[in-house]
């Protein structure tokens, strides 16, 4: 069996394992209500992945260093400060009709930062065992990066389904991510990089989302 049908094999896969953890995701109700089940089903699913694609993705934590996880740390001292400011600002019309859609980024709450952990180690995992895979092929390192950018986009092309605006907004910074993510893995620590990056967007659209309500501002992809 050849290396590139594997590959090709390893990809399915994870999109497979990506599409049973979102299929079951769409038979919850809410998922900052059912937060609990929600995050343990994104830990099985990287759990799964990582024991498949461990020797492939093994290399992106070497060598293993605390520093980055005081990064993380002080990320996660700032995300609730944060979120704790602009807790005040809250609107709750826009929450609740945002949650009525299934997008959750302006549910300042601890049980979305819980939840949405998870759910991007999931993502980031996902793009590390795909990459790993892509790498195999004899693929130009920048048409890789752009192969890998168009895909992650598409992935995210059921978000227009939330919302017109909603879904060019998360296509846009799919395809951004998906440019920058395996620019960053290069670098020591790349993959904690790409976790934060990756948090910042949520953290941005939930605090923008409110403060531009607060101030007067129209927020059409909210209402």
């Amino acid at each position: 069996m050849s290396n590139e049908f594997i590959d090709v094999f390893g990809i399915c896969f994870v999109v497979f394992i990506g599409w049973v953890v979102f299929a079951y995701l769409s038979r919850l109700n809410n998922y900052i209500k059912n937060y609990k089940k929600v995050a343990l089903l994104f830990f099985v699913g990287t759990i799964v992945l990582f024991a498949v694609y461990f020797e492939k993705i093994k290399h992106f934590f070497i060598p293993f260093s605390p520093i980055p996880f005081l990064f993380l740390f002080f990320f996660y001292c700032g995300l609730f400060i944060t979120y704790r400011y602009v807790k005040p600002c809250i609107n709750l019309t826009i929450v609740e009709k945002l949650e009525a859609r299934k997008v959750y980024f302006a549910s300042i709450s601890y049980r979305y930062i819980v939840y949405k952990s998870f759910d991007i180690v999931f993502q980031q995992t996902a793009i590390l065992c795909i990459l790993a895979s892509l790498k195999d092929f004899a693929i130009p390192y920048y048409g890789l990066v752009l192969l890998f950018a168009i895909s992650f986009s598409c992935a995210h092309i059921f978000m227009l389904n939330r919302g017109l605006v909603i879904g060019a907004l998360f296509l846009g910074a799919a395809l951004f991510g998906g440019l920058l993510f395996p620019i960053l893995l290069n670098f020591q620590y790349g993959i904690f990089y790409t976790y934060i990056l990756h948090w910042l967007f949520y953290i941005a659209l939930g605090v923008l989302t409110h403060f531009s309500h607060k101030f007067g501002h129209n927020t059409k992809f909210a209402l």
